[in-house]
């Protein structure tokens, strides 16, 4: 996969270049625009959505988000199978910006550290607006005056704060290969993907045998939670990722089990979980409340914003090469 990346046409001198995440997307062939696209269609069909009365938007952005949190507890196992491919080749690295201006690898690290810092100090103001909110409600106070932002407001604001700061909206490591690598045999990309499933499935299944089935539905729990405390969780889960890698897996069982990748999925969960106990009762996006994964190289056109699950892949990627 990687030499089909970076094979050369006939009439160009050097490859333009690719991102680790995008690897990562044709290892899987998917991306955040499919995930987007699945998620708008489960809420609109599946009863535990339209049958809550929450905002379709809302449960949109709680969704993709959930689904989202599931792939980053398993994205950065296979980025680093990849890297530690690529490290093995003679390749270099530039840093680019939105601009497609190279930067030095200072800058990136600068912008990158501070556009994570700012998303999570956002987060967490916006998570005590909630619960304040929330309180208010409960006490039948008027809560008009309160300014709850979703994650695309979020976005927005960060990105404001990024370009004011460094003069363009984001930046991205871009790889370039010397010489082809070299491979032993061929890989099963199939068996890649159906292990991906069944990791899926398995994180999936350990998060909802953590709760209790609760006999009645609460419609104003986030999607998460709706999901779990309902034990449609796996279900949900299931079916799309079944639609989104077009695989469904007949070996949930059969999946040799990771000690490391285990105890880095407990790690998150309670990250999670932690997170989460500020909005339990409200309506979110992701159980990390979306460091809700989109990805690393954008077109140059694109008006798409870069979710904080996508940030937060980058920044690890960046800390381990």
């Amino acid at each position: 996969m990687i030499n089909q990346e970076v094979a050369l046409s006939d009439n160009e001198n050097f490859y333009k270049g690719f991102t680790i995440n995008q690897l990562f997307e044709k290892l899987l062939d998917f991306d955040k625009y499919d995930i987007e696209n699945i998620a708008k269609e489960e809420v609109s069909i599946h009863r535990i959505f339209t049958l809550s009365g929450n905002d379709a938007e809302d449960d949109y952005y709680g969704l993709k988000e959930t689904v989202n949190n599931l792939i980053r507890n398993q994205k950065k196992i296979y980025t680093s199978l990849i890297e530690k491919e690529i490290k093995k080749t003679n390749h270099n690295i530039s840093y680019l910006d939105s601009n497609k201006n190279e930067i030095d690898e200072e800058t990136y690290q600068e912008y990158f550290n501070f556009k994570k810092l700012l998303t999570k100090e956002l987060k967490v103001k916006n998570n005590k607006e909630k619960e304040l909110k929330n309180q208010y409600f409960k006490a039948g106070m008027s809560t008009k005056d309160f300014d709850i932002k979703n994650e695309a407001q979020l976005l927005k604001e960060v990105d404001s704060a990024v370009s004011e700061k460094y003069g363009f909206k984001y930046a991205y490591r871009l790889f370039k290969m010397i010489d082809e690598v070299e491979i032993n045999g061929k890989g099963d990309i199939n068996l890649v993907r159906e292990n991906f499933f069944n990791r899926i499935l398995k994180n999936a299944n350990f998060s909802q045998s953590k709760h209790e089935k609760k006999q009645e539905i609460n419609y104003s729990e986030t999607v998460f939670y709706r999901l779990v405390h309902s034990h449609q969780y796996v279900g949900c889960m299931k079916l799309f990722f079944t639609k989104l890698i077009d695989i469904e897996s007949k070996l949930i069982d059969e999946v040799e089990e990771d000690s490391e990748e285990l105890q880095r999925h407990l790690d998150n969960v309670e990250e999670y979980m932690a997170e989460q106990r500020l909005t339990q009762e409200e309506e979110f996006y992701d159980q990390d409340i979306y460091f809700d994964v989109e990805r690393m190289l954008y077109d140059q056109q694109a008006q798409e914003y870069m979710t904080d699950e996508e940030w937060e892949e980058r920044y690890l990627e960046l800390l381990s090469y």
